[in-house]
């Protein structure tokens, strides 16, 4: 059972993962709509892709901006996604920590998107520590860039 969830998950991010791109058209009450991410090629990029939305994803949450903390949400999404194809050439034991964390992380991203849709500003602030605590654990996995 394990093997099929395995080969299900790979098996929609190579379809999901090309375009990185949110659903076209998705909305919500608040009217807005997905864009396209580009994903960098190399995981030291992604990496230093992810610090950046995460900086902008803080400020937008403390101003309680709901279309900067969107598109940074929706920005982090698509590299969460993109870390484990892009860990391809690491150690398997730091590709499966980073998948396992990439899935944490998705998870406390889709909790911020709900929060902010609300909104409920008190929520999103009380996920950005396991942002923070999830993305500490991903450095460490993460090789420097050159």
């Amino acid at each position: 059972m394990k093997h099929l969830y395995t080969l299900a998950l790979i098996t929609s991010l190579a379809i999901a993962l090309p375009n990185a791109q949110a659903e076209e058209g998705h909305s919500h009450d608040s009217g807005h709509t997905h864009g396209t991410v580009t994903l960098p090629t190399t995981l030291p990029d992604l990496w230093s892709a992810m610090e950046k939305e995460k900086a902008t994803l803080q400020k937008a949450v403390a101003s309680q901006d709901g279309h900067g903390t969107h598109d940074a949400v929706d920005a982090l999404t698509a590299y969460a996604k993109g870390l484990p194809e892009l860990s391809g050439s690491l150690d398997e034991a730091a590709r499966k920590r980073i998948e396992g964390q990439s899935k944490n992380l998705l998870r406390v991203l889709d909790n911020l998107h709900h929060a902010t849709e609300g909104p409920d500003w008190t929520k999103a602030a009380s996920e950005l520590p396991k942002l923070d605590g999830i993305m500490k654990l991903l450095s460490t996995q993460i090789p420097p860039q050159n």
